[in-house]
């Protein structure tokens, strides 16, 4: 079997194992097929005989030398390569992303577990463009959709009503992390004769609006050769009237009677496509709004993750989920479903720990495990919030002097920060 992933990490250091067991874990839940080796001398014999879909490989590899010479090795001329360092120095992150690494990740930055996690799904999911038949589709697409509240099914209602509907270019509205590519999956799915799905998140898109369609892949389009296709473009509140412009000559006309459907967090950017597409907007409320769905939510969430992780065994009763949904949740849907695996994967001993903290407050009605459970909750939240903090953003002169020697390249300025590229290509446009 083909390995996706192979993970080169100096795991002499603690802090290095802790990432790449998280890194492995985080994987696995999405159903890859995930090793880690130690980099020795004879690492690009390895990679070159075990011929993995993509390395994530720290800069410095002990015995063997550096990520550059791994790149530079002509052996591994088309093997894609991702660094994933705490080497983040301005030079070595340029003649990295030079020789071809796909991304150039600060494994001390904000949100880096994140960031590479998004690299990786980015560069797996372009190398299957020209083949994603619908029988065999990649599971992980297969999402299934959760929720009884009254507000989840009005937004299922109105998506049925997109299935209908004459216009073929559908726009979902909904903050971040409720559900849009879920919702837009569905939509994909409801339709067995589309077998290509092409799915992008614009907030990570660097090249042209022209290149979302590969130009072979268009030819096949209008030969009908696949059937049908549907293009999803979430966060198209980075540059809406980049993606108006383009939807108003390229895209339709590339795309003539395959679906298109738009995500977006911003409610400017929804009315604004919604008036351009001639269509209606479905709405997605917040986990807010949404209480009834937490409990079918964890339940999912725990059985998906089921045969990949390892859980300590202690359960997710209703009397613990009606506490957890007093809590904020603004990450929505996306933070839940962390928190909740990673409080399920938490040794129960470290869990009694974090509730015999002074500053955890047990609540009465609950046992003892659920206490433990909700401590936990606690804190993953806490780190699930640090992990998205916007703290650290570089001064203005940091980023221009960064672009510079990036020749104007966000990927490249981006990894030479620590930043994510939107953060860069947010800068570029104010």
């Amino acid at each position: 079997m083909v390995e996706d992933v192979i993970i080169v990490l100096d795991e002499q250091q603690s802090a290095k194992v802790e990432a790449a067991l998280d890194l492995e874990k985080n994987l696995s839940w999405r159903q890859l097929q995930v090793s880690r080796i130690t980099p020795g001398k004879h690492l690009a014999k390895i990679l070159a005989e075990r011929q993995p879909r993509l390395v994530v490989t720290d800069y410095l590899l002990g015995e063997f030398g550096t990520a550059i010479e791994l790149l530079e090795n002509k052996d591994l001329a088309n093997q894609s390569i991702l660094v994933w360092t705490d080497e983040p120095g301005v030079s070595t992150a340029v003649d990295a992303m030079k020789l071809g690494a796909v991304d150039y990740v600060d494994i001390n930055g904000p949100r880096s577990l994140e960031k590479v996690i998004k690299s990786i799904e980015s560069v797996l999911d372009k190398e299957k463009i020209p083949s994603i038949k619908r029988n065999a589709r990649n599971k992980a697409l297969k999402q299934v959709i959760l929720g009884q509240s009254s507000s989840f099914k009005e937004t299922l209602a109105s998506a049925e009503a997109a299935l209908n509907q004459s216009s073929k270019t559908v726009v979902i509205y909904g903050p971040r992390g409720s559900g849009r590519s879920h919702i837009a999956r569905h939509i994909h799915n409801s339709f067995p004769e589309r077998n290509i799905l092409l799915e992008y998140n614009l907030d990570e898109w660097v090249k042209p609006l022209s290149d979302l369609l590969p130009t072979n892949l268009t030819t096949e389009i209008s030969n009908n050769a696949f059937g049908g296709l549907t293009l999803i473009l979430d966060h198209c509140e980075f540059d809406s009237a980049a993606i108006i412009s383009w939807l108003q000559n390229q895209g339709k006309s590339n795309l003539d009677s395959n679906r298109i459907i738009l995500g977006t967090s911003c409610p400017r950017t929804s009315k604004a496509l919604e008036e351009i597409c001639e269509t209606n907007n479905i709405n997605i409320d917040s986990l807010e709004h949404r209480s009834s769905d937490v409990y079918p939510l964890v339940k999912h969430f725990l059985s998906e993750a089921k045969p990949h992780v390892t859980f300590n065994g202690l359960e997710f009763t209703q009397n613990l989920i009606q506490e957890m949904i007093k809590l904020p949740w603004e990450g929505n849907i996306k933070e839940l479903k962390s928190v909740v695996i990673e409080s399920a994967a938490t040794p129960e001993n470290r869990l009694k720990a974090l509730a015999e903290e002074e500053t955890f407050k047990p609540v009465e009605i609950l046992k003892n495990s659920e206490n433990y459970l909700l401590a936990g909750i606690l804190f993953n939240k806490r780190k699930w919030v640090n992990s998205i903090s916007t703290e650290g953003n570089p001064s203005s002169t940091q980023v221009l002097s960064a672009l510079e020697q990036a020749n104007g390249d966000p990927r490249i300025a981006a990894a030479m920060l620590g930043q994510s590229v939107q953060n860069i290509k947010n800068f570029m446009v104010r």
